[in-house]
C-alpha cells in the first residue's frame, strides 16, 4: 500500500523537469524588460529653435482699438451702404390666444382684417395651437415677400446701391432688389418677391411694390394677403445715421378694410459679419404635423 502511494503518474518527470525551466525563462524576460524600460531615450542631436507662440485671434485692448479696422457709417443722407441689423421685439398683441401678432401698427393694434382676412389668419392661429401648423412660405423653404424679413427675424442685412439699383441682401438667403431706374413692366406675372420700383424724395428712398402670388403672408403669424396686395415702404436715416427706418404702407382690398401702416427700424451694424445658412431640417418626419393649403 505505500509502494502505490508513492508511485508516480506517468510523466511526472517531465513536469518537474519543464516547470523550473520555464520559471528560468519567465524571469529572464522580465529582468530584460525592466533594463529596456530603465533605458533613457537618446537625447535629440539639437534642440528646436525657440518659437513665438501662434496667434489665432487678435486680442482687444479697447473698444476703441476694436472698431479702429470697421467701416464708417456714411453721412450722406441718400446712402444705405453697410450692414445693419433689424431691431426686433416681439410685441404682446392677442396674447390671450397665444400669439404675439409679428404685424402689428404704428398706433399699436392689429391690422385691419376684412371678413376673409380674419377667417384665414384665425385658422392659421387656432392650427398652429393645435399642433398642426399650417404651412407657410418659410416652413417649404421658399422666398417670402422681402419686407417680412424685417419683420420675422433677427439676421443682419447687407446694402449694396448704385445710382441704378439698391439690393438688400439678408443673411438667410433672400434679397430685396428695388429698381430706381425704371416702373414696374406692364404685364408682370404674379411671383415670391413680387417687383419693386424706388424713387428718391428727398433724403426719402419711396419702394413701390406689387405683383404677389399669394402663397406667402406678411408676418410669422399668418396674415394674409392675396394677388391685390400693394405696398409703399418709405426708407430713410434717423438722425446720426446710426438707424435705417422703415415706414410701410399695406393696402390690399380683399384681405384689410383700409390701408394701415407698419414701422421697423435697423441698426448699424459694422461688427457683423455676413454669414452663410443651409438648411439641414428638411426631413418628412420632422414637417410630419404641416398643413398645407391648398
Amino acid at each position: 500500500m505505500n509502494a502505490s502511494v508513492n508511485r508516480r503518474a506517468p510523466g511526472a518527470e517531465r513536469l518537474l523537469f519543464i516547470g523550473p525551466a520555464f520559471a528560468v525563462a519567465l524571469i529572464a524576460l522580465v529582468a530584460q524588460t525592466r533594463a529596456q524600460t530603465a533605458t533613457p531615450l537618446p537625447a535629440p542631436a539639437a534642440a528646436p529653435p525657440t518659437q513665438a507662440p501662434l496667434v489665432l485671434e487678435r486680442s482687444v485692448t479697447s473698444e476703441a482699438e476694436d472698431l479702429r479696422d470697421l467701416p464708417v457709417r456714411s453721412s450722406e443722407p441718400r446712402n444705405f451702404e453697410g450692414i445693419w441689423k433689424p431691431d426686433y421685439s416681439p410685441p404682446l398683441v392677442q396674447s390671450a390666444l397665444g400669439t404675439t401678432g409679428a404685424l402689428v401698427t404704428i398706433d399699436g393694434s392689429v391690422p385691419p382684417y376684412s371678413a376673409e382676412g380674419a377667417n384665414i389668419f384665425w385658422h392659421r392661429v387656432l392650427m398652429e395651437q393645435r399642433g398642426t401648423p399650417v404651412a407657410n412660405s418659410a416652413s417649404l423653404y421658399r422666398p417670402g415677400i422681402p419686407l417680412s424679413a424685417l419683420n420675422l427675424f433677427l439676421s443682419p442685412m447687407c446694402v449694396v446701391q448704385t445710382e441704378r439699383e439698391l439690393v438688400i441682401l439678408f443673411e438667410g438667403g433672400g434679397l430685396w432688389h428695388i429698381h430706381l431706374d425704371r416702373e414696374h413692366p406692364r404685364h408682370l406675372a404674379p411671383a415670391y418677391a413680387g417687383d419693386s420700383v424706388g424713387r428718391w424724395e428727398g433724403a426719402t428712398l419711396v419702394v413701390d411694390s406689387v405683383g404677389f402670388n399669394t402663397k406667402t403672408w406678411l408676418d410669422s403669424v399668418g396674415s394674409p394677403h392675396s394677388t391685390e396686395l400693394h405696398f409703399i415702404t418709405r426708407i430713410s436715416k434717423l438722425p446720426q445715421s446710426r438707424k435705417l427706418e422703415y415706414l410701410t404702407t399695406f393696402e390690399d382690398p380683399k384681405m384689410y378694410t383700409r390701408p394701415f401702416t407698419v414701422r421697423s427700424t435697423a441698426s448699424w451694424a459694422p461688427q457683423i459679419r455676413m454669414l452663410e445658412v443651409e438648411i439641414e431640417n428638411t426631413r418628412p418626419e420632422n414637417n410630419a404635423q404641416i398643413v398645407i393649403e391648398n
